[in-house]
């Protein structure tokens, strides 16, 4: 009986796994198909923010959710310009290499090392969107709508947002690298023998965009060479060239050479930026070790200091003390004294009566 009833149960759950299956599907689906239309997938998004804010403006209630959500996209915002490698581990294993010699890149990998953002455009979006359509969705329930004094909840968001760009752009700054893809603009902006290097160098530079890896669309026949062969190369072929070949194909190759040797004097002049970089940071790691000595030795003086105070006023305690319990000793002497004097007029008078009695 129990596996007779147990069977229309374990139906039932197949379909409805079945249908949460297919309705996942068709949701990614829709995902895929929206993933191309950058631009008009944000403008949707800035057009549920702006209908969340007309919302809590005219409502003027849910100023706690408005918050939530601003804190929340401000963390996914600075994901999003936040490499995803940490460019100081890079730096610094850099800066160890280049204490043993300026070298030039003998690998592919080490030519060209594009953005990679922490988190990638599409995954931004999607958490922007899906937060704000949450937000929309507490805006319609009363129980949400906690009273606070939003002037606070906006002079604490702006002075947040302040610091934490301000440390961004400092990171950004440090470390020389831009979280935007220029690449395409510049494509699209080059003359015409900047199209035709980038077309030769192609085959070896690569171009990442979010978390999803792009190659060129033209490649060479052989596979990438080093620099060094590369250089070889082009003086190779402007060498060997004859009277008979084109004056602008000569032109062009011996515009490679020099550029080619402004990047090798530009390789060299990174090489010495990341070793003064190497003894700015030696030299603010000692100083920081001064500042931490010298902050240690005031609070070791400060606290002698309060242990001495401490033990002072515990010894005028005593005093102060010691002074009042000699005084309650006077004080009860002198009384006795008096008492003893009364008892010693007292009997004086009894002893006279007595003697005026017998007398």
């Amino acid at each position: 009986m129990n596996d007779f009833a147990s069977e229309p149960s374990e139906g039932a759950t197949s379909s409805l796994l079945a249908q949460k299956s297919q309705i996942e599907r068709r949701f990614q689906q829709i995902l895929d198909q929206v993933t191309p239309f950058t631009p008009y997938r944000w403008v949707g998004t800035t057009l549920l923010l702006v209908l969340f804010m007309l919302r809590v403006i005219y409502a003027e209630g849910w100023y706690i959710i408005a918050y939530a959500l601003g804190i929340y996209i401000l963390n996914l915002f600075l994901a999003f310009l936040t490499p995803k490698f940490d460019p100081s581990i890079e730096m610094d294993a850099q800066a160890s290499e280049m204490e043993e010699g300026p070298s030039l890149p003998m690998k592919n990998d080490e030519e060209f090392k594009p953005f990679i953002r922490r988190l990638p455009e599409f995954k931004f979006w999607y958490s922007v969107t899906k937060a704000t359509v949450i937000s929309i969705i507490c805006s319609l329930i009363p129980f949400f709508d906690i009273p606070v004094y939003w002037p606070i909840l906006l002079m604490y968001f702006i002075i947040l947002f302040g610091l934490t760009m301000r440390r961004q752009i400092s990171h950004m700054v440090k470390y020389r690298y831009i979280p935007f893809d220029l690449a395409a603009f510049r494509r699209t902006t080059s003359s015409p023998h900047q199209d035709v290097l980038y077309k030769l160098n192609c085959g070896f530079l690569k171009s990442l965009q979010d978390d999803q890896s792009s190659l060129c669309m033209e490649k060479f026949n052989n596979p990438p060479r080093t620099l060094y062969d590369e250089i070889g190369q082009q003086e190779q072929d402007f060498n060997s060239a004859t009277q008979d070949q084109n004056e602008d194909w000569k032109a062009l190759v011996f515009r490679l050479q020099v550029e080619n040797t402004s990047l090798v004097n530009s390789l060299h002049e990174t090489n010495n930026n990341l070793m003064r970089s190497r003894r700015e940071k030696e030299d603010l790691e000692a100083f920081i070790q001064r500042q931490t000595e010298t902050t240690d030795s005031i609070v070791a003086r400060l606290k002698e200091t309060v242990t001495n105070l401490i033990e002072n006023q515990k010894r005028q305690t005593y005093s102060q003390n010691k002074d009042t319990l000699h005084d309650e000793i006077m004080q009860e002497k002198d009384n006795q004294i008096l008492d003893l004097i009364f008892q010693k007029k007292y009997l004086l008078m009894e002893n006279d009566a007595l003697k005026e009695r017998y007398s």
